[in-house]
């Protein structure tokens, strides 16, 4: 059985007026680096449907470290799913590694 990832949408207007995305990206990256880049750390990201510009999910890990640090992340939780494959890793230990090859545990 998967590990459950939690998962964020980012609407279009979220990216493109308000660049949410970007802005939570920067808090979750600086909360990562604060306690070393721990390396079971992973937000993975793919793109989204319809109305939906960007999906993350967010590891277990990366759940508990953004909690300890207080990041504003949980509005925009839409439910809890594995990332699919293509998902690609937005933060965590490589940028350019495909999350499905080489997950942190």
């Amino acid at each position: 059985m998967e590990p459950a990832w939690t998962v964020l949408e980012f609407s279009w207007d979220d990216v493109v007026v308000c660049w949410q995305d970007q802005r939570l990206a920067r808090v979750c990256h600086e909360a990562w680096q604060a306690e070393g880049g721990p390396p079971g750390f992973c937000i993975a990201q793919v793109a989204g449907e319809g109305a939906v510009c960007i999906r993350w999910f967010v590891n277990a890990d990366a759940a508990q470290l953004l909690d300890r640090h207080a990041v504003d992340w949980r509005r925009f939780i839409v439910g809890v799913e594995a990332p699919p494959p293509g998902a690609r890793l937005a933060i965590g230990r490589s940028s350019v590694e495909p999350v499905r090859d080489g997950l942190p545990d």
